[in-house]
């Protein structure tokens, strides 16, 4: 069913514009903020989709939403379950790939 789950949502963020990927985030990150481990790795999966969809066609966009990213993803990476904190380094990763200035670099693993 999560294999099932990821294939879908991949395929949902390939075919909804920059626009769309953008109000996305926000549903994104109330399961990033949910307590319960295997939904905020499930949205720290979606938001690792996303993130590679802006940054390979809207990194400005990517950098408009980051103010509400990376707080979000800080309470993560302090989870207890070692899923979701490496779900989220891949995530911010990915995000310091897509964006070239020092403060974010910092935060890249």
């Amino acid at each position: 069913v999560q294999t099932a789950g990821r294939a879908a949502a991949q395929t949902v963020i390939a075919q909804v514009s920059t626009n769309g990927v953008k109000l996305m985030v926000n549903p994104v990150l109330e399961g990033i903020r949910d307590k319960r481990w295997r939904t905020q790795l499930s949205a720290v999966e979606l938001l690792s989709t996303i993130v590679a969809e802006l940054v390979a066609n809207a990194p400005k966009r990517l950098a408009m939403v980051l103010p509400k990213l990376i707080p979000a993803l800080c309470e993560a990476a302090a989870s207890a379950r070692g899923e979701v904190r490496e779900a989220v380094k891949t995530v911010l990763g990915k995000i310091g790939v897509g964006i070239a200035h020092r403060d974010v670099a910092m935060l890249a693993p």
